[in-house]
């Protein structure tokens, strides 16, 4: 059993507070979760800040109020049981969202992970089982809030990581999540609105012209014999995009097919995630062929593709 946290007096003075308005965006300074969780005891910090009144008017006053950090550390250690606890240097940002859908809102609380990224997302109510959510560096939750084209409602959009390139941090193939609350907790809806994956196409588009620039690649890290390796992450989602948007059903196969020929290992272990997303019958008939790879790593990935659920 985890010890119950004391909550100094300065939670009680701030439950009696009132403040100023701000914008409803605004969150108070904190740390980085979607999967349904558990229920918690009831504790201290669920009846210092549970009880209070979340209901949608009242986002400005609990926003502008400076939740004390530890109160939400606590609030959250309370309600998600099934992951380690968390200490306020764990909490990246946090903050208090009407998502337009109820009227409830919803703390948001970005939290590290045990290297000090903040790689979680937890949204938690009162009264409703909490969500998490693994995301990508995504250290300042008011960011990640976006309202809908032309609606008051608000959805989730983060990147989380599709495929790490081993030993390369400023490389790693990740994909955008769109999730918006319902009644029984968090929906995937990134179908429903395009519009996002083209506005984020645009960005890695932008992203890949300037990693393959000239100029650019003079002070690329010399760390791979393969020019290529830097862009192939943005490369990877932006063709997973268009896959995705039905733009080109094959997006990347092409690209995934050469890169599987590079002397750089860590490529050709990027061409594996490709045609494992891709799963067609060419993409699997380029797996089997990578079953063979003289590199141990490449060759267990590749196995592995081919046999997801061993």
């Amino acid at each position: 059993m985890r010890k119950r946290r004391t909550l100094p007096s300065m939670a009680a003075f701030w439950l009696m507070s009132t403040c100023a308005n701000l914008a409803p965006f605004s969150v108070c300074a904190a740390e980085p979760a979607g999967k349904d969780r558990p229920f918690a005891k009831k504790s201290d910090a669920q009846d210092l800040l549970g009880e209070q009144d979340w209901s949608a008017a009242s986002a400005l006053t609990l926003n502008s109020n400076k939740v004390p950090r530890n109160l939400v550390v606590s609030y959250i250690n309370e309600n998600v049981t099934d992951e380690p606890p968390i200490t306020d240097a764990d909490l990246c940002s946090f903050g208090f969202f009407d998502f337009g859908i109820s009227n409830k809102v919803i703390l948001l609380a970005s939290v590290a992970s045990g290297r000090h990224f903040c790689n979680t997302v937890a949204a938690l109510q009162p009264g409703k089982r909490p969500w998490t959510f693994d995301v990508w560096l995504e250290d300042d939750v008011q960011k990640i809030v976006k309202r809908a084209q032309g609606s008051r409602r608000a959805l989730l959009v983060f990147e989380e990581l599709w495929h790490p390139t081993s030993g390369m941090a400023w490389c790693n193939a990740t994909w955008q999540r769109v999730f918006a609350p319902g009644i029984d907790g968090f929906i995937d809806v990134g179908q429903k609105y395009p519009e996002l994956y083209r506005e984020r196409l645009e960005d890695l588009i932008a992203t890949i012209a300037h990693l393959d620039a000239p100029d650019h690649r003079k002070t690329r890290p010399s760390d791979s014999n393969d020019p290529r390796l830097e862009s192939s992450c943005a490369v990877m989602e932006a063709d997973r995009i268009k896959r995705y948007l039905g733009i080109d059903r094959k997006a990347g196969l092409n690209t995934a097919e050469t890169w599987a020929l590079s002397p750089d290992p860590l490529l050709r272990g990027n061409a594996i995630a490709v045609f494992q997303n891709i799963n067609s019958l060419e993409a699997r008939r380029a797996i089997a062929k990578l079953v063979q790879d003289p590199d141990r790593d490449v060759a267990a990935q590749a196995l592995q593709a081919e046999h997801p659920s061993r």
